[in-house]
């Protein structure tokens, strides 16, 4: 959205106002939502580059995962390496599970 300076202020005011009066109502009725509500599927995108943070990665990963679900996990190749990050998940090692759904790659370091 582009305004001209001038109205910058009138613009933030009517924004501000229309925040507080919430959303609008859901254009479906109730029975279509609830339809919907079953198929939601979520992608979950998480960047990895600490070892002493793979237990709790470990502990959300469980308490998240769902098999309609699908999760990247991004390793900083220069802080940690991809395969502890699969171990951590059992997707590697003696308790390996097969979980087309997850995938774990290594991703250069961001720079910051």
């Amino acid at each position: 959205v582009c305004i001209h300076p001038e109205e910058i202020e009138t613009a933030l005011r009517d924004s501000a106002q229309a925040v507080l009066r919430g959303l609008p109502p859901w254009p479906y009725p109730e029975e279509a939502a609830g339809g919907f509500r079953k198929s939601v599927k979520l992608a979950f995108l998480v960047q990895v580059s600490v070892a002493s943070a793979l237990p709790l990665v470990r502990r959300t990963f469980d308490k998240l995962y769902s098999p309609g679900d699908t999760f990247l996990y991004l390793v900083d190749s220069s802080k940690l390496a991809a395969s502890r990050v699969r171990q951590v998940l059992q997707l590697e090692g003696p308790h390996q599970k097969y979980l087309p759904n997850v995938r774990v790659q290594e991703a250069p370091h961001a720079g910051y």
